[in-house]
């Protein structure tokens, strides 16, 4: 979606799968700063996110499309979506583990769209409006399921889907082999990805930034990539979490989580976006 000007997203993803997270979405609301969200239909405090987004005026968000991380399906008949979940009901860990079965063809791709069709549904039912569609894992992006995603989002007329594609630039700054080796993986999964979109009459980010950097974003990093954005629209993606130690050692992936939300409320990240002429917006 190429435009004249450089423009960011900032995201927050995960709201509703925990209070802590709610919490950092109302901090930011609070503190001014002009972010979009995806909502995780599955989270055990998605009620209280929409209540949130409803009580400061923003109804609407993303929908975080979910297929890992151990929680239970949205779709209520479970038969219906068997080949997702493992013996206890819920879904795979995480995207290493949902990759062993995708590839030998034991996912019904229909139970895929089974479930991320209540997904998109419960968050339309709690009456806000769905601006884009992205996932946790960035699973939409498999083949397969990316087309269940595009076929939804034409369903429910959601013009936005995020595509994961970040720019080998962003490597410049704290360089970690295991993150290229991660990046260089979904690479292989966002190709053509944008043609197809545009193609369906969809639009889509220009670029995307915080997979490179997943787990360790701090304002020294995002000053570092603002400064190479290009022209058009940029997205972040990013984790804040108002989180005690229990939360973090509980969840260990969110460990970076307390850093990212000091840095958006906090940080001189919105001095150096000024000072380039980057503007921040919430949608596409």
């Amino acid at each position: 979606m190429q435009i004249n000007g450089k423009k960011i997203i900032i995201n927050l993803d995960d709201i509703g799968f925990s209070a802590p997270v709610n919490r950092a979405v109302k901090l930011c609301y609070d503190s001014g700063l002009a972010v979009g969200v995806s909502i995780m239909s599955v989270g055990e405090s998605f009620k209280e996110a929409c209540e949130l987004l409803r009580e400061t005026g923003r109804e609407e968000a993303g929908v975080h499309l979910t297929l890992t991380g151990e929680f239970s399906p949205c779709c209520s008949d479970k038969k219906r979506v068997k080949t997702l979940v493992g013996d206890d009901g819920k879904f795979y860990k995480n995207y290493m583990h949902f990759m062993t079965p995708y590839f030998k063809g034991s996912l019904d791709i229909s139970e895929i769209s089974t479930e991320f069709d209540e997904q998109i549904r419960r968050v339309k039912v709690a009456g806000l409006n769905v601006t884009h569609l992205d996932s946790h894992e960035h699973i939409h992006m498999f083949p397969g399921v990316f087309g269940v995603t595009l076929d939804l989002a034409k369903k429910y007329g959601i013009k936005y889907i995020r595509i994961p594609e970040e720019s080998m630039k962003s490597m410049g700054k704290d360089f970690s082999v295991k993150d290229m080796l991660r990046q260089i993986g979904l690479r292989m999964f966002t190709a053509r990805k944008k043609k197809e979109i545009v193609k369906n009459g969809l639009v889509c980010n220009d670029r995307f930034l915080g997979h490179f950097h997943s787990g360790r974003i701090d304002d020294d990093i995002l000053c570092y990539l603002l400064g190479r954005i290009d022209a058009g629209i940029t997205e972040l993606a990013i984790h804040p979490a108002d989180a005690d130690d229990e939360f973090i050692e509980k969840f260990p992936w969110y460990k970076n989580t307390r850093t990212e939300l000091s840095m958006l409320l906090e940080g001189s990240w919105r001095k150096k976006a000024k000072m380039l002429g980057i503007e921040i917006i919430t949608q596409a």
